[in-house]
């Protein structure tokens, strides 16, 4: 049969969309319209056969017991069939040439689980068995009848809506999956922000009580401190003991409204030239970064040199931190560390450096005001004349 006749043939089903009565092949009235009532099976069946009156007549067998019936005359045919609609049953010819049978059963198998396959024909048990590991279900003989073939097709039929019915519910549980997995990222993203929060805020909170700890300790300390040179040298001595091993130097103005260096801490520089090289970097540090509202890090030589200029040779390889101490709105001391930079100050120790310069401003200041009380006050709060040497320099 060509293919046009088996399309017609094979579009016989259980009614149409008015609700008619199914058509049936046999004797007219009653009796065979309610038998076909009774046997009609819900089944969306292909059948496949390159021998045009073996697909007319299994076609016919079928015609008005499915719900709708399809014939196909070469596998290429079966395979676009599959591709435009959704079956339930494929009846295989197994005189498809070059085992066609077995190739599209196997093929069926592997795609379309949902669709149960039978071979028909003539089939030994060798073959039986080969076409059940392909992933038929029956085996039609070729000389069934029409109600052989329409309880086959039942039985097939009964077999595929199992299968299809557990594909459905893999597919609803791999949505469900899909979707709780989505829930579940989110919500792991979620608390892993929120632990990341939480552990920030803890810290900072952490840090701003060990702060506000250190902050009371120092001030408890140079509270005590009413001269210059016992604040000097009890500041750097808390200083490194919280930064560590550095070179430290503390530069203060004069009367003369120049820098000098008040007090210093040598870790490293050679000895013979420390001294030169503190005397050059008092003329050249307080005047560079005594404006600063802040303290400057300078990281590595590069940054040294675009600030120090030719000075900067004295601390090459170094890392720098330096901090202006600024009281109402004057710069009364500037703070310089300064070591290798494979010894690196990180964040928390420049934080400290910087909370402690502070301090010291705050009571240097203090010192200042109380050994100056009697005298008017000039640049940077210190007295006005220079008529005797505390006039010309408060360095420790």
């Amino acid at each position: 049969m060509s293919r046009s006749r088996a399309r017609k043939a094979g579009t016989h089903g259980a009614g149409d969309a008015g609700g008619n009565a199914p058509r049936s092949r046999g004797t007219k009235g009653g009796p065979a319209r309610r038998e076909a009532l009774e046997f009609q099976v819900p089944a969306r069946v292909l059948v496949v056969s390159e021998d045009a009156g073996r697909l007319e007549r299994m076609l016919d067998h079928l015609c008005g017991r499915v719900a709708r019936c399809v014939g196909a005359s070469s596998m290429l045919e079966a395979m676009q069939s599959v591709e435009m609609e959704r079956f339930d049953v494929a009846i295989l010819d197994a005189a498809l040439p070059e085992d066609g049978a077995y190739d599209l059963a196997g093929v069926l198998f592997d795609t379309n689980p949902g669709i149960a396959s039978m071979l028909w024909g003539e089939s030994d048990m060798e073959h039986a068995v080969r076409a059940m590991r392909l992933g038929a279900v029956d085996v039609v003989p070729a000389d069934a009848d029409a109600g052989e073939a329409h309880r086959r097709v039942a039985s097939a039929y009964a077999r595929a809506r199992r299968v299809q019915g557990r594909e459905e519910r893999i597919a609803r549980l791999k949505r469900v999956c899909e979707r709780l997995n989505a829930v579940r990222e989110e919500v792991s993203t979620q608390v892993g922000s929120l632990c990341t929060d939480l552990v920030s805020a803890y810290r900072e909170l952490s840090d701003q009580m060990s702060r506000v700890g250190m902050n009371a300790e120092l001030t408890s300390l140079v509270r005590q401190e009413m001269d210059v040179e016992s604040l000097l040298r009890t500041t750097l001595e808390y200083l490194l003991g919280k930064t560590g091993p550095t070179n430290a130097a503390v530069f203060m103005p004069t009367s003369m409204g120049d820098w000098t260096l008040g007090a210093y801490v040598n870790y490293d520089r050679p000895k013979d030239t420390c001294e030169a090289m503190l005397d050059t970097l008092a003329g050249v540090v307080p005047e560079q970064f005594a404006e600063e509202s802040e303290a400057v890090f300078l990281r590595d030589d590069v940054e040294v040199e675009s600030l120090l200029g030719a000075e900067a040779h004295w601390i090459e390889g170094c890392q720098a931190l330096v901090i202006p101490c600024r009281q109402d709105d004057e710069t009364i001391a500037v703070v310089m560390l300064f070591r290798d930079e494979r010894e690196a100050f990180d964040a928390e120790t420049r934080g400290t450096a910087q909370a402690i310069a502070g301090i010291f401003g705050e009571q240097l200041s203090r010192v200042i005001r109380v050994h100056h009380r009697h005298k008017p006050a000039g640049p940077f709060g210190l007295p006005g004349g220079c008529d005797d040497d505390d006039d010309l320099d408060l360095a420790a």
